[in-house]
């Protein structure tokens, strides 16, 4: 982010070849104290001129009326299922679910819930209450692991809820329903057939809304999984103040009102 106020809270990303290319997927590092995004994006079967593509990186960047801090998890490789509430201490709020890839094969992306049967089957678009921080990845023919942005808010609350839409084809889009919301990541999964994986989910601006954009790619032509996107919208409130006034009156009035 490029205001200090602002706090990174997930991050983005979409490969801009539209050819064959396998994303690393996006990670959070700390770079001499600040936050920031990072991806890279490989053509390893040679579909491309180059063996490297390019791919451009979201940061998701807001500001809160509260000191918020955020801490980067990646579990150890052949975790498929991190939760913030055991990762990090005092920091037990998901905000980003993303993946990294760490041998550049194909990924089906990562998702804000346990199992894919917490949101597949149902009405589209789904509204879903989280019930848990936890962060899955689908790993394909690569090698996956979860990438969580942890936080804590002192002093202030959020009410979240996820907005899930499906669709048969190369990209899906979704949008919080509520006038008051924030989005606060993007996240994106492709139904697996060791073939297709995440090459974009990303939030961008659409006729005023922000909205999230997730597009897959895969090496065989004619096939059409499902594709899924996942926002989390959020509001924010302050806590209430423990107490109304520092200086109560304690003696009544002097002058009265003598008609009611």
């Amino acid at each position: 982010c490029n205001d200090p106020t602002y706090t990174l809270i997930s991050c983005g990303f979409q490969t801009e070849e539209t050819s064959e290319d396998i994303v690393y997927g996006n990670e959070i590092i700390d770079n001499n104290g600040e936050q920031i995004c990072t991806s890279t994006a490989i053509d390893p079967a040679g579909f491309l001129t180059s063996n490297d593509t390019s791919v451009t990186v979201s940061a998701r960047c807001c500001q809160f009326p509260v000191a918020v801090t955020c801490d980067e998890h990646t579990p150890a490789q052949g975790t498929i299922t991190a939760d913030c509430s055991a990762a990090a201490v005092d920091h037990d709020i998901l905000l980003g679910c993303s993946f990294t890839n760490t041998d550049g094969d194909q990924s089906g992306g990562a998702y804000p819930f346990s199992d894919t049967s917490d949101f597949t089957g149902l009405s589209y678009v789904a509204t879903i209450t989280p019930t848990s921080s936890v962060c899955t990845t689908e790993t394909g023919n690569g090698v996956t692991v979860p990438q969580l942005n942890c936080c804590s808010l002192p002093g202030g609350q959020l009410d979240c809820q996820f907005r899930v839409n499906e669709a048969i084809g190369s990209s899906v889009t979704v949008a919080c329903n509520r006038a008051d919301d924030f989005m606060a990541s993007c996240s994106g999964f492709v139904t697996l057939d060791d073939n297709f994986n995440v090459n974009a989910q990303y939030i961008e601006e659409v006729s005023g809304t922000d909205t999230c954009t997730v597009e897959r790619r895969t090496r065989i032509g004619g096939e059409s999984p499902l594709v899924y996107a996942m926002a989390k919208c959020c509001r924010f409130t302050l806590d209430p103040t423990a107490d109304l006034t520092m200086d109560p009156t304690h003696d009544p009035t002097t002058d009265p009102t003598s008609d009611p």
